[in-house]
């Protein structure tokens, strides 16, 4: 051993018996017990998932992941088909403040594919009906002179004449009591018979503004939780332009959506495609941070006054009996 090793090894031997030998020996113990602990932990995670794969963990909940995530990341997070049925693609944080996945199942899919088989029948009904056939109903006739009417005019306005006029048009009724069925979507032309339920005031508003021109992309059918009254509910959104607008049946103007986050969204559809939606806290938040503090148009008629006290009545049509408050006519 060369001098400079000897003198090395005897300085160190020297070290340990001195008066910081105690404090060496203790950061020297510290080190080794969490470098044990660290191989430990990290050999337990290698084996866990070598022993169950990915595909077989425990599911978890869409909500409770979203909440475990830091807010920049819901930019980047990937739908889980297993959990929403929705098919690969970027969610975005979109309809009145929730993420958004494109989606191929619903809850209400055979209603909406019934819907639109009854619709290929009576779509000629409307168009013989605009030429002045003299066989149409008295609702199909209303119907259209409506939508004549407000044809001319600018995209606010016919959204404002529009909303009004078309929940006066039938009274609140379940679908068991109409149809003899727990959840029925009707199509204008029964809507017009003159009874209905939440989602058949969505549905006409939603074709008469197709026949005024809007595109399905500007347009959706959304199943809603009413956080007030807890209860499922469904409304017609529009987009004009950078705003969204909910046309309610309960109300009769239309309102900003940011003024309409009582209501979380769970489904929506149109004609183009499906959605399911997930609401958390943090995601409201990232949502009416982006707004950037605009203030709606009209934000006196946005802003709801206090509902008068209406006799309940009872909905089934969405999944089970909820109590309602029908819009007064």
């Amino acid at each position: 051993m060369s001098r400079l090793a000897r003198k090395l090894c005897a300085n160190v031997r020297a070290g340990t018996r001195g008066p910081g030998a105690a404090l060496i020996l203790e950061y020297k113990s510290r080190f080794l017990v969490g470098t044990a602990v660290a191989a430990l932990l990290l050999l337990t995670l290698a084996s866990a998932s070598l022993a169950q794969p990915l595909s077989e963990a425990p599911p978890l909940a869409v909500g409770e992941f979203l909440d475990r995530l830091p807010a920049p990341s819901l930019d980047h997070l990937a739908a889980d088909p297993m959990i929403t049925g929705a098919t690969p693609a970027s969610p975005r944080i979109a309809l009145l403040g929730s993420l958004e996945f494109k989606t191929e199942r619903t809850p209400y899919q055979a209603a909406w594919s019934s819907l639109l088989s009854r619709m290929t029948r009576e779509t000629p009904l409307y168009a013989a009906c605009r030429n002045g056939s003299t066989s149409c109903s008295p609702g199909l006739q209303r119907w259209q002179r409506l939508i004549e009417s407000v044809r001319n005019l600018p995209p606010l306005q016919k959204l404002n004449r529009l909303n009004p006029a078309i929940n006066s048009m039938a009274s609140y009724a379940d679908d068991v009591v109409i149809y003899g069925a727990r959840d029925y979507w009707a199509s204008p032309g029964e809507f017009l018979k003159g009874r209905a339920d939440c989602e058949d005031y969505a549905i006409v508003k939603y074709f008469t503004l197709l026949q005024l021109g809007l595109t399905p992309r500007q347009l959706r059918i959304v199943i809603v939780k009413d956080r007030n009254r807890g209860v499922l509910h469904a409304v017609l959104t529009v987009e004009l332009g950078s705003k969204i607008y909910v046309l309610d049946s309960l109300r009769s103007q239309p309102i900003e959506q940011q003024f309409a986050l009582k209501y979380e969204p769970i489904s929506s559809v149109n004609t183009d495609g499906r959605w399911a939606h997930v609401v958390t806290p943090q995601i409201r938040s990232r949502f009416l941070a982006e707004l950037n503090g605009s203030a709606p148009e009209n934000r006196a008629e946005a802003e709801p006054k206090p509902a008068k006290v209406q006799k309940p009545v009872v909905d089934s049509s969405l999944y089970s009996p909820h109590v309602i408050y029908p819009a007064v006519g």
